[in-house]
C-alpha cells in the first residue's frame, strides 16, 4: 500500500511538471524564449516542488508541525514564504520589464535568505533537543524518588493520616521532593541515589511488615536528612 502511494505521488509530481512545461511552451513562442523565460520556468518548477512537499505531501515528507515539537513550524514558514515571494518576483519582473540580471539577482537573494533561515532553524532544533535531554537527565533522580514514594503511598493506602506515623512521614518526604530543583551535578546525583536507596528500604519494610517501628523511623529520619542536604544544593 505504501509503495503504491509512493508511485502515485511520483506520477502526480511528474504530471504537474509536465503541465508546467506544456503551459510555458504553449504560451510563449519560440522567439520569446529568452533567458528570463528559462529563469521563470526553473523558478516555477522549484515553487511547485516546494508546494508539493509542504502542502500536498507528494514526496512522502511529513512536515506536519503538529507532529513535531521543534522548529518545524519555522521551516514551513520559510518554505511557504519562499514560494509566495518567488512567484511575486516573477510577476513584478514581467510587469516592470526587469532585465534577466536583476531578476536572477532577486531570485538568488530570496533563495539565500530561505536556505539560511531553514538551516538556522535546524541548528536551533538540535540545540533545543540537547537542552531538553539535559533537563530530562537532571530530573531523572527526582522522578525516581517520586515513583518510590508513590509505591509507599499505595502500600499505606489503608492507614489513616492521623493514626499512622509512616503515613505522616511519607507525606513530609513527598512534599520535600516536590520542591526540589533539578540539578546536573555529581554531588546532587549521588545524594538522590542515596535517597532512592533509603526509600527502597522503606518500601521493602512496609511491604514485608516485619521491621520494627524504630527501624522505619530511622530510615525516615535518614531520608529527611538527605533531602535537606539535597535541597540546599545549587547550580555551581
Amino acid at each position: 500500500m505504501k509503495r503504491e502511494h509512493s508511485l502515485f505521488s511520483f506520477a502526480l509530481l511528474l504530471f504537474g511538471f509536465a503541465l508546467i512545461f506544456l503551459g510555458f511552451f504553449l504560451l510563449v513562442p519560440a522567439e520569446g524564449r529568452s533567458e528570463v523565460f528559462w529563469l521563470n520556468l526553473a523558478v516555477v518548477c522549484v515553487v511547485y516542488l516546494v508546494f508539493s512537499v509542504t502542502e500536498l505531501g507528494i514526496l512522502g515528507v511529513d512536515l506536519d508541525p503538529d507532529k513535531e515539537i521543534s522548529a518545524l513550524g519555522t521551516r514551513l514558514f520559510f518554505m511557504r514564504g519562499y514560494a509566495i515571494t518567488a512567484v511575486l518576483l516573477i510577476i513584478l519582473g514581467n510587469v516592470a520589464d526587469l532585465s534577466f540580471r536583476y531578476q536572477l539577482f532577486f531570485q538568488l537573494c530570496t533563495v539565500s535568505i530561505v536556505l539560511g533561515g531553514y538551516f538556522f532553524s535546524g541548528m536551533t532544533t538540535g540545540q533545543e533537543a540537547a537542552v531538553r535531554e539535559e533537563q530530562r537527565a537532571n530530573r531523572q533522580g527526582i522522578e525516581e524518588m517520586t515513583a518510590v514514594v508513590r509505591d509507599i503511598e499505595w502500600l499505606l493506602l489503608g492507614e489513616s493520616l492521623e493514626g499512622s506515623p509512616d503515613r505522616r512521614r511519607m507525606e513530609q518526604v513527598r512534599d520535600r521532593i516536590r520542591y526540589l530543583s533539578p540539578l546536573g551535578t555529581r554531588e546532587a546525583e549521588e545524594t538522590e541515589n542515596q535517597v532512592i536507596h533509603t526509600l527502597g528500604q522503606i518500601r521493602s519494610a512496609v511491604s514485608g511488615g516485619s521491621s520494627p517501628d524504630r527501624d522505619l523511623s530511622a530510615l525516615w529520619t535518614r531520608c529527611d536528612e538527605l533531602l535537606r542536604i539535597r535541597k540546599n544544593m545549587y547550580h555551581p
